[in-house]
């Protein structure tokens, strides 16, 4: 017996790239599929172990953390982005990123945008805006850039 086709056009989606259940549900809805039966086939996949929303967002997390260092609300919203549900992407990040590692991700982050070019202040807030478009708070990034060996006078910055 031969599958439906929307058992083939998921089969062939999943063969071209690994996806979480919500975005081959998206995927799958672009491609004019009734909601009913997408949730059907996702229910079905999952079942079968073809779909794991964890392993999918541990794999997705390391390739994303592998590129450049990024806070835990950027790594979240990327998720979500995705296809992830908004409980499960919060509570896998909570779980991938403890809050201790989240000051040493920042402060890479913060060396590997400034490089070699400590002796010139006017790269702080180039640097501050980028971090802060990353996810991190401004608290976070002025407690770093501190402690970067280079002059700051973040009342002149303001």
């Amino acid at each position: 017996m031969e599958n439906p086709p929307i058992e083939q056009a998921a089969s062939a989606i999943l063969s071209r790239q690994s996806l979480c259940a919500g975005g081959l549900g998206q995927r799958l809805l672009k491609k004019n599929y009734p909601q009913s039966e997408v949730d059907q086939v996702i229910k079905s996949f999952i079942a079968r172990g073809w779909l794991d929303d964890r392993t999918w967002a541990m794999h997705r997390s390391e390739t994303l953390l592998r590129r450049a260092p990024i806070s835990a609300i950027l790594l979240e919203r990327k998720l979500i982005q995705e296809g992830l549900d908004q409980s499960q992407a919060a509570l896998f990040v909570s779980e991938l990123l403890p809050t201790c590692e989240e000051a040493d991700r920042l402060r890479s982050r913060a060396k590997q945008l400034l490089g070699d070019q400590y002796d010139d202040p006017s790269h702080i807030g180039r640097i501050g805006r980028r971090l802060s478009r990353e996810g991190w708070t401004a608290d976070e990034i002025q407690s770093v850039l501190e402690e970067l060996p280079m002059a700051t006078d973040w009342d002149s910055q303001a």
